[in-house]
């Protein structure tokens, strides 16, 4: 392989990039006016999977995760890496918990240095660009990705941008219908359901969407949590229009 100044540069500004340094920033990022991303601070996240070779079976696949950081800035960005079982398509630590208060996995890791290189901004938003899937697949990365994400967050409602896009999903009780026969979502669905509640009360299309969910999706195993929730949400109200606050 002949060696040349163009390689070299190539190799070197790969290397400066994955260290954290800055090989280029867009015009736009001077001025405050990035849409979805300058106003609220937003980490921007990569996410590919690679494989071995076809016929080695025994190699394992390489995840790896780019994240933004330096907000608001998108242009100096680091990268985690992790190995996992050979030919999975699913990036399974995302989330990784070791102990009952240690978690190894990708995203505390991204997070974290966002969190530090960015004045001490938590992230406010999530871009998740996703790359090395199929339209087929699409339900897996919902169910396995996603919820290692809301895990590790431990969400207990969502805010209501995130509802608001699940809500776009085209045939979304369908999603979630075949979701639940062939995985365990039910996590997901509480989070889901009980956040419906929350917005329902101010939001007409929030209460639409619970009442057909209740209808087509199977929550049987979600019964009670969310009569439970049902019962506190409706004890508030009745407090805060006596004067009650709480």
């Amino acid at each position: 392989m002949r060696v040349n100044d163009q390689y070299l540069t190539n190799v070197l500004l790969k290397i400066n990039a994955k260290l954290g340094g800055l090989n280029s920033m867009l015009c736009v990022e001077h001025s405050p006016s990035l849409p979805h991303v300058s106003k609220a601070p937003t980490i921007i996240l990569g996410m590919d999977v690679s494989h071995g070779s076809p016929g080695q079976s025994d190699i394992p696949s390489i995840d790896a995760v780019v994240s933004s950081r330096h907000w608001p800035l998108i242009s100096r960005y680091r990268a985690s890496v992790r190995t996992q079982s050979p030919k999975v398509e699913m990036i399974d630590s995302l989330f990784k918990k070791v102990s009952d208060t240690e978690d190894e996995g990708i995203m505390r890791e991204l997070l974290l240095d966002f969190y530090t290189s960015s004045a001490k901004h938590k992230p406010d938003q999530i871009i998740i660009f996703r790359d090395g899937m199929s339209e087929s697949q699409f339900n897996q990365v919902l169910n396995i990705e996603l919820d290692q994400i809301i895990e590790l967050q431990y969400v207990e409602v969502p805010p209501k941008k995130v509802v608001d896009i699940l809500k776009e999903i085209r045939d979304l009780l369908g999603v979630l219908s075949r979701l639940t026969k062939e995985f365990n979502v039910d996590k997901f669905l509480g989070v889901f359901l009980e956040s419906l509640m929350d917005y329902s009360h101010g939001d007409d299309l929030c209460l639409k969407l619970l009442l057909s969910m209740i209808k087509a999706v199977p929550i049987n195993v979600l019964v009670g949590r969310l009569v439970t929730k049902l019962l506190s949400t409706c004890m508030k109200l009745t407090k805060k229009r006596k004067g009650i606050i709480i």
